[in-house]
């Protein structure tokens, strides 16, 4: 027999406005607008051919039958919730999920794979990439590596990674262009930016130049995008020590001058407190620490 259910989409809102008895905070949570919530709620209605909620001019508030349908919708979504989690869990037996930002994914931990694959032949691992804005779901993940000041009260917070950035330029665009005696000659050439201008201000300031032209040339949304633009010597980037190893043996990036100046923000590996005793994360979370530790030597 065929199954009539309602959309899942306007479900999902009743049940967040109905918790909150409001459209507002119920788009808030949800990440979408009061309209958008309102009209899923009207679907639902229309759907249902009842109205769910008494409505006035400046609030919302569930009527008797809307407080008879929230506990069956709300206990739909938390079996739904835990049948989920239990299949994730499953599956992650499988492989340790790591989640990283892509230039520490691309630059630091792919490289690095065999030697993991040759200390914990036995661990398996599946690597995904996500933003360092976003949220990490630990549903579906085991451990992440982020970016940021180490500030994540509710988890196990390792340090593997400061956030130390130098000057670097490919040796072509040196050998081609004006001497780099000092900073101040730093003004003859395109300065690359990662999101913004602060760390070009910090480096200046660390040097003393605190009036230098901090501000000039592109920004990029991307770590990855400013360590190709830097190989590729379109202009001198501040870039990451730790993640840019191989590029510096090989000469293919040269430091011109040897000042550092700390970012806010370095790298951190991170898991619920929970997971602390699961014995593929202690693995995963030493072998990362013994690699971080013979990177800073």
């Amino acid at each position: 027999m065929e199954r009539r259910l309602p959309p899942l989409n306007a479900l999902h809102a009743f049940e967040a406005a109905a918790r909150h008895e409001s459209f507002s905070r119920a788009a808030k949570e949800l990440h979408v607008t009061h309209a958008a919530v309102s009209h899923q709620i009207r679907a639902l209605e229309d759907w249902l051919g009842v109205p769910l909620f008494e409505r006035t001019a400046r609030s919302v508030r569930l009527n008797q039958r809307g407080r008879a349908y929230l506990p069956l919708v709300r206990g739909v979504f938390d079996q739904l919730h835990a049948g989920t989690a239990t299949l994730l869990r499953a599956l992650r037996d499988e492989a340790l999920i790591v989640t990283a930002p892509p230039a520490f994914a691309v630059l630091w931990l792919a490289p690095r794979i065999g030697r993991l694959w040759s200390a914990h032949p036995d661990l398996g691992l599946r690597l995904k990439e996500i933003s360092w804005l976003e949220d990490v779901d630990f549903t579906a993940t085991d451990v992440a590596i982020r970016v940021g000041d180490g500030d994540w009260p509710d988890l196990d917070v390792v340090p593997l990674l400061p956030g130390t950035l130098t000057p670097m330029c490919s040796p072509m665009l040196l050998a081609n262009g004006h001497p780099l005696d000092s900073p101040r000659d730093l003004v003859h050439y395109t300065l690359l930016h990662a999101y913004d201008h602060n760390s070009w201000r910090q480096w200046f300031q660390a040097t003393g130049l605190e009036d230098a032209h901090a501000t000039r040339g592109p920004v990029f949304d991307d770590t990855n995008l400013i360590h190709s633009a830097t190989l590729a010597g379109q202009g001198i980037g501040l870039l990451h020590t730790a993640l840019t190893r191989k590029e510096q043996a090989a000469g293919l990036l040269v430091r011109p001058f040897e000042i550092g100046a700390q970012n806010d923000f370095g790298y951190y590996l991170v898991y619920p407190r929970e997971s602390a005793s699961d014995h593929r994360i202690a693995r995963f979370r030493d072998w990362l620490l013994q690699q971080a530790a013979e990177d800073a030597h």
